[in-house]
């Protein structure tokens, strides 16, 4: 969400002071000293009060050379294995198996890349991951469904292996367009769209846009861990929230945007130093998240394009699907995580009140990530709900 991303380039600039003290401590400590002459008459001064500089039996000299290189450390890679200490470890591949790789080309310039994997007999769930992640988000709950259905992942353009626009649009609208191509790859039958995050949002503008494909080409919408309107409106705290957007938030995505190279390197040392792990685990998980998938998150922000991320986070801030809600007539399954501070329990309950044909799972304990600390939980979720959708038909060609 928008006021992560701001949170966490602005922890990366913070990351610089470390690494300049640590830098500063380093050359002070090579700087040789040079003793004045003693031009002192008298006996020579008592051996405690010539070692005033030592401490613990060490030089100034010293002590800043260790105190140095132990900030560099921390800043080149020691904060990140300090984080992973006593975290769960849980191998599993990002990339799925056997996935046929396509790419998409878009009249604005954009360039698509799609994995399709899975049962190709299955019926089709596309997924749309979030905020400065790609195809790769929901990789462990993909891994739980391959054998049953035809799992379609897409980097949204400008993330992942998708090439952004020329015209560098990147609103919520043209990542709606975007969806509807690729749900072109599904073939004949209906799909289920899964959003998490952002991606919920793509699916409700989706909605608005595409009125006429819910039924005959979308079957179901799973909306996790989302909302319909500015997420500054819909978070735990929207009158700080709310307060910061225009002082705090928009001139750090505005850096961004304008600042790529500059942001990447705060982002980098976020990644390096621990701060992009441990911030994404305050405010996606409870605990039960496996180190392996934390550091792959984590890692988004080495690869991810600053300024791609600043203009969707603008997009979200302007967003407002909250008359779309009503209109939706497909069959909708709302997940929430009970200590959600980014997308509230009761911004689902809103939605879940107001699109006809809806239910609610409420994971706990949860936060914003909650479908990926509960991959079992959520995939079975999500295959009952596809048995409840109607029945997927294989369509035979006609006897000429």
């Amino acid at each position: 969400m928008p006021t992560q991303a701001s949170n966490l380039w602005l922890r990366g600039l913070l990351a610089l002071a470390p690494l300049g003290a640590g830098a500063y401590l380093l050359a002070k400590s090579t700087r040789r000293r040079v003793k004045p002459p003693d031009l002192s008459i008298g006996p020579p001064a008592p051996a405690q009060n010539r070692a005033h500089h030592a401490w613990l039996g060490w030089n100034r000299e010293t002590a800043s050379a260790l105190g140095g290189a132990a900030l560099l450390a921390w800043s080149f890679g020691g904060g990140r294995a300090i984080a992973s200490l006593g975290r769960r470890r849980d191998p599993t591949p990002a990339q799925p198996r056997n996935a046929e790789l396509l790419c998409l080309p878009r009249p604005d310039g954009s360039e698509i890349y799609v994995a399709r994997s899975g049962n190709p007999n299955g019926r089709p769930i596309v997924f749309v991951h979030g905020l400065g992640a790609d195809k790769t988000e929901l990789y462990e709950i993909r891994e739980r469904l391959a054998g049953t259905y035809r799992l379609i992942e897409w980097d949204l353009p400008g993330l992942g292996q998708s090439k952004g626009p020329s015209d560098g649009d990147h609103s919520l609208e043209k990542l709606a367009r975007d969806l509807e191509a690729v749900l072109s790859l599904a073939g004949e039958q209906p799909a289920v769209l899964v959003g998490h995050s952002l991606g919920g949002l793509i699916l409700l503008t989706f909605c608005r846009l595409f009125p006429e494909a819910l039924g005959p080409r979308v079957a179901g919408l799973v909306l996790a861990h989302t909302t319909y309107t500015n997420p500054v409106k819909t978070s735990a705290y929207p009158g700080l929230y709310g307060a910061l957007q225009k002082t705090v938030t928009e001139p750090i995505l505005h850096l961004g945007a304008q600042a790529a190279p500059l942001v990447r390197v705060f982002c980098t040392l976020c990644y390096l130093n621990g701060s992009a792990h441990r911030i994404l685990a305050e405010s996606l998980f409870t605990g039960k998240e496996s180190w392996d998938l934390l550091d792959h998150l984590a890692d988004y922000y080495l690869r991810d394009d600053p300024a791609v991320v600043a203009r969707i986070a603008f997009s979200m801030l302007r967003c407002d699907e909250t008359a779309t809600l009503s209109t939706i007539s497909i069959p909708t399954l709302l997940v929430a995580g009970d200590r959600d501070d980014t997308c509230t329990p009761d911004t689902h309950r809103f939605m879940a009140e107001r699109i006809p044909h809806s239910q609610l799972l409420t994971l706990s304990p949860a936060k914003h990530g909650g479908i990926l600390e509960y991959p079992d939980e959520f995939a079975q979720a999500l295959i009952e709900f596809c048995e409840r959708l109607s029945p997927v038909t294989v369509s035979r060609p006609t006897a000429g």
